[in-house]
């Protein structure tokens, strides 16, 4: 069985960006099944990539196809141009499928006999979208609505002409949700890897969406953790973008002021280890790396020590926006997680006082907190028990079965 692989954004890749982690994710999936795969990238914003990721596949036995107008990156940097796609839009202002009868890619499907064509994320959608083939599959997480309210959020519109063209650019990014409802009616099913996303979809009419969890893979126990009188607390994600920027937000103003007081009283150390990439609001660097209990680390090469130290992993993002990688991971190593009970509502796997402790309220989330670090022998069985459910629930053994009974193959 032969399988082409649309990506969007980037190529991907075992390790770094989330995006590419779970395309890698999928691929390895697809694999387990019996596709031979072949990968072709769409919409390529960090083209730096290819250096690294073509010989990585190329060593696994998976061709890259590359195609010049699938790769390219829509820009209109001309006012007018912004004006227009604003008053004016267009499929082709959002979306490749436009590029495709002329690309070449029609017959690339055709002459390599591929029996499957899967897309991850909306711009490698529109590419399969225009695709003649009786088999398609959509992998997606967030629905474009969601990120146009955080696009709204982030700016405050008025009248100067930087302020005017931010408009445009919002203007105009608000009618691709419209598009995108046109291109999803052109798959055969709809792999949503977000709970809420996928019951949306479902309730719009699309009964071809299924509910897939970032198919991880299982992961090595981790050596036991040396017996210490600190306790490490880790905050791991992506340090940039509006939803960390919340999340640091709820740790600095919610939850610190209610547990220092309780924290000087206890007879060990805590200290919040705190890592990711990319650049954290200034503001907000400098209030975390000014507080006595926070080391602020930033980016590390490799994650695995950093849980293997954690006694803790904590999640203090408030915003109920899709899967949280880095709580499965979490999961996956056996540890106990903390986190806003936000994050459920794309996860159904994170249950409260099962497998992690969850909570919104500010009070409530700290007394959780304050238990879990308090607690070793808690920490201990929420870990075992969030390793169970990973295994069970998410990791790719469970993930192969869950894709071969929506496609009808054997697994």
């Amino acid at each position: 069985m032969k399988l082409l692989f649309v990506s969007s954004n980037r190529y991907p890749y075992p390790t770094g960006n989330g995006a590419a982690v779970l395309m890698h994710a999928l691929i390895t999936c697809y694999r387990r099944l019996g596709y031979e795969v072949t990968l072709v990238p769409a919409s390529l914003r960090n083209p730096e990539d290819r250096e690294k990721a073509e010989p990585y596949w190329e060593a696994e036995g998976v061709p890259v196809h590359r195609i010049p107008a699938v790769m390219a990156v829509k820009t209109h940097k001309s006012r007018a141009a912004l004006v227009r796609r604003a008053l004016l839009p267009r499929l082709s202002d959002h979306f490749h499928m436009h590029d495709v009868p002329a690309s070449g890619l029609q017959e690339f499907v055709v002459s390599g006999g591929f029996d499957l064509v899967v897309s991850y994320g909306w711009e490698a959608l529109g590419v399969i979208a225009g695709l003649d083939h009786p088999d398609k599959v959509a992998s997606l997480v967030d629905p474009l609505d969601s990120l146009i309210e955080l696009m709204a959020a982030q700016n405050r519109f008025g009248f100067s002409m930087t302020k005017l063209r931010g408009w445009l650019k919002f203007k105009a990014a608000s009618h691709k949700p419209a598009y995108a409802d046109l291109l999803l009616s052109k798959v055969h099913h709809i792999f949503e890897h977000a709970y809420q996303h996928c019951e949306e979809l479902r309730a719009r009419g699309y009964r071809n969406a299924h509910y897939f969890p970032h198919p991880l893979p299982r992961q090595d126990e981790l050596p036991p953790k040396q017996p210490s009188d600190q306790v490490t607390v880790l905050i791991l994600g992506s340090l940039k973008g509006t939803a960390g920027r919340y999340g640091f937000e709820f740790f600095l103003d919610k939850v610190m002021p209610r547990l220092e007081p309780k924290l000087a009283k206890l007879d060990r150390r805590v200290v919040f280890r705190i890592v990711g990439h990319g650049e954290l609001k200034s503001e907000l660097r400098e209030r975390l790396e000014a507080n006595p209990y926070c080391d602020f680390v930033g980016f590390v090469d490799k994650v695995e020590p950093e849980f293997a130290g954690a006694d803790i992993m904590l999640v203090n993002i408030p915003v109920a926006h899709g899967f949280r990688t880095r709580i499965a991971e979490a999961f996956g190593y056996g540890k106990c997680v903390v986190a806003h009970a936000a994050n459920a509502t794309g996860m159904p796997e994170l249950r409260d006082e099962d497998n992690a402790l969850t909570a919104a309220d500010p009070d409530l989330f700290t007394q959780k907190l304050l238990r879990a670090i308090e607690d070793p022998e808690l920490r201990v069985r929420l870990g075992r028990k969030a390793r169970e459910t990973f295994e069970a629930e998410i990791c790719q053994d469970a993930a192969v079965g869950k894709i071969a009974a929506v496609l009808g193959l054997p697994n």
